[in-house]
């Protein structure tokens, strides 16, 4: 069983800070990005949310309408080598 330290996207030390171009906090649309930091740091990873956001910021890591994490680039933040494969039922 692993343990999960809280970590919430309210928190001063970042929640005012916003994702990306679209003009959303952390605050207010930061529960993924706050939720991956937690599952991360349950692993054994050190992060400072605060950089970890710096990074997705300047690397197009939200949308920049709807502040969606983009884990591509979320991963790549966390020095993990990440791939993924979208498939359809019409793909062969």
């Amino acid at each position: 069983m692993i343990t999960l330290t809280p970590i919430s996207q309210r928190d001063p030390r970042w929640a005012s800070k916003t994702l990306g171009l679209s003009g959303l906090t952390v605050g207010e649309w930061g529960c993924t990005f706050s939720s991956g930091i937690m599952v991360a740091q349950a692993f054994g990873m050190n992060l400072d949310p605060v950089q970890v956001l710096g990074y997705m910021n300047v690397y197009k890591g939200f949308d920049d309408i709807n502040g969606s994490l983009d884990w591509m680039v979320f991963a790549k933040a966390l020095g993990i080598d990440f791939a993924y494969r979208w498939e359809t039922d019409a793909d062969p």
